[in-house]
């Protein structure tokens, strides 16, 4: 047993919101980060904690959560490519700790999809830079301009079709 040394009015509290945010785009940073394990003991992953920081939900919190070592190698592939929008919404091409991502400003896009688990509506998210000057990272625009210039178009090629789970590994 605790003694609160005070009678606690649950009257005096705000409630939490924790319903999903519209569709659109919030302006956010990283105020926290920390590799935890998955639930199933068998891969980490990133958590990432972000504060709105203007308008109608400035304050409110978001989270992601991105797998970056998991059994599963298309959950992997999601997670860098999540990981690698956000590096480049922040400017940052090459990062070595999850903290050289905090507290610069970007944008967090909110769309509505369906929990597996529970069917309830729940927001899924996508980032991008303030600027957008700032979309190609500094590493590909240098690559790009060290790269030699040929006069000759290169040959048409045409993209597989089909989803890229049910497409034939080469």
């Amino acid at each position: 047993m605790a003694n609160l040394g005070q009678r606690f009015d649950t009257s005096t509290v705000a409630d939490s919101d924790f319903a999903p945010l519209p569709v659109g785009d919030y302006p956010v940073e990283i105020v926290a980060s920390e590799l935890r394990a998955t639930k199933s003991g068998d891969g980490q992953y990133l958590w990432l904690e972000m504060v709105i920081r203007d308008g109608e939900y400035a304050g409110r919190r978001i989270w992601d959560r991105l797998n970056l070592w998991n059994a599963n190698q298309t959950t992997v592939e999601i997670a860098q490519r999540t990981l690698k929008a956000i590096c480049v919404a922040v400017g940052k091409p090459t990062i070595e700790d999850s903290e050289e991502l905090h507290m610069i400003p970007f944008v967090a896009h909110a769309r509505m999809t369906k929990s597996k688990q529970s069917g309830e509506l729940q927001n899924a998210w996508s980032y991008k830079p303030e600027n957008p000057d700032q979309a190609a990272p500094p590493a590909r625009a240098a690559q790009a301009a060290s790269a030699p210039r040929t006069t000759s178009a290169a040959p048409a090629t045409t993209a597989p079709k089909g989803k890229p789970w049910e497409r034939a590994k080469r």
